[in-house]
């Protein structure tokens, strides 16, 4: 069982929302486990969409993704390749703030059950281009985390589109 993961992601906007058309994004991301009987590294390649209410305080947000994993160099036991999916809810409070509730499910290891989470956290900007994640989830069944806490530093860069 691991006992935690690091990792970079890097997300490319490949689409803004036009009416009832959704924002479109894809992002590649490596998960490095650490703590006692780590894994295997794995990479990931998700496609997510977003739909927005509007700008601002008191604007809602659905997002939807799912995505392909692949571990590098499985431990025997871990599965070479998998899939994830997931749906949350977003609700601006303030420019700064921006409250979610999410649900996901993953392939996990080679006998067990797809793991299944329910998350609650916050999303703080903290500059105009950095902002800080906390969220806690809960699993839903036996196989899944029994509690998870999480944290992102996210950074914005643009490229001038």
């Amino acid at each position: 069982m691991n006992q935690g993961s690091i990792g970079p992601a890097l997300t490319a906007r490949l689409a803004d929302q036009d009416g009832l058309l959704p924002t479109v994004s894809l992002a590649l991301g490596a998960s490095l486990p650490f703590g006692p009987g780590r894994g295997g590294t794995v990479m990931d390649l998700t496609a997510a969409t977003s739909w927005v209410t509007g700008r601002g305080p008191g604007s809602f947000g659905l997002h939807l993704n799912a995505g392909f994993l692949s571990t590098i160099d499985p431990q025997p036991g871990e599965r070479r390749t998998g899939w994830l999916a997931g749906a949350a809810v977003s609700h601006v409070v303030n420019p700064q703030t921006v409250l979610v509730a999410a649900y996901s499910r993953q392939t996990q290891d080679e006998g067990e059950r797809d793991y299944s989470l329910v998350e609650a956290g916050v999303i703080r900007g903290l500059t105009d281009q950095l902002s800080l994640g906390l969220a806690a989830g809960a699993g839903l069944n036996r196989d899944s985390p029994r509690l998870r806490l999480t944290a992102s530093l996210t950074y914005s860069f643009s490229t001038g589109r």
